[in-house]
């Protein structure tokens, strides 16, 4: 299936009208990646040949060409020669909802912790989360995470108050099985696409210790996620700290890997 005239217009409007110092190529990465978030540009659509979509919506194709790497880069589109652009997939299984996983030592497999929510509130505190939603009105999904017999994992997620509004006052049994990046994703049309990570040696203080009933002080390795959204806008903000003496964790460059 290949897009239709009227997602040409659109692209054209987008990419003709003013918009200030925002380059062309920026323009037409930013509404294609609106389109394929609203599914306005469905999975397995086709792009017409660099050519020809340059001349349709009236740009040069070095604009085509860039915009297209970088919707490429964030795993919305796949390019390849004699196959041309196609708006990849987004089939999410039950392992794709997590950024970091465990896998079984001898069969390899993975392995689903089991996730408990313990509280979802609006939070007053400010720290690198704030900082990095641009907003000091957060909502925190504080869980507990554990595989077997091994030791639980804390950890929080925090996402602008505006996708988490909704979450508050409900009762924590609404939140079995719950994801928060599917939340965005299918209520604020925000999926994920990318995420930077920062690991670094830390120690269980406060609420963390409390809920993992250990002694203050205890030494964690402490993993955060920055993940964005379409336009590569912030989407959350996911801390997590991990006991010492815990299996393997598998860090993951992109979620459906």
């Amino acid at each position: 299936m290949t897009i239709n005239e009227w997602t040409l217009k659109q692209l054209r409007d987008a990419v003709t009208n003013p918009a200030g110092a925002v380059a062309k190529y920026s323009r037409l990465e930013t509404h294609l990646s609106q389109m394929i978030a609203s599914r306005a540009l469905l999975p397995g659509e086709r792009l017409p040949v660099d050519k020809v979509f340059a001349t349709q919506i009236g740009v040069s194709l070095g604009t085509v060409q860039k915009a297209l790497v970088g919707l490429h880069k964030k795993g919305l589109v796949t390019r390849a020669p004699k196959r041309g652009t196609v708006v990849a997939e987004r089939q999410v299984g039950e392992h794709d909802v997590y950024v970091f996983r465990f896998r079984d030592a001898e069969t390899g497999d993975l392995l689903l912790p089991k996730v408990r929510t313990v509280s979802v509130t609006e939070i007053d505190e400010t720290g690198a989360w704030s900082a990095f939603l641009g907003t000091d009105r957060i909502v925190c999904v504080e869980r507990i995470m554990q595989i077997s017999i091994e030791p639980p994992v804390y950890s929080q997620v925090f996402i602008a108050h505006e996708h988490g509004e909704s979450l508050l006052n409900q009762h924590m049994d609404a939140f079995a099985g719950f994801s928060v990046h599917r939340h965005i994703e299918s209520c604020h049309d925000a999926p994920t696409l990318r995420s930077e990570s920062k690991v670094r040696l830390d120690k269980f203080e406060g609420r963390a210790a409390q809920q993992l009933t250990l002694p203050e002080g205890t030494p964690s390795l402490t993993w955060e996620v920055s993940s964005f959204t379409v336009g590569d806008r912030p989407a959350s903000f996911q801390r997590i700290q991990i006991p010492p003496n815990h299996r393997p964790l598998e860090f993951r460059r992109a979620y459906g890997d």
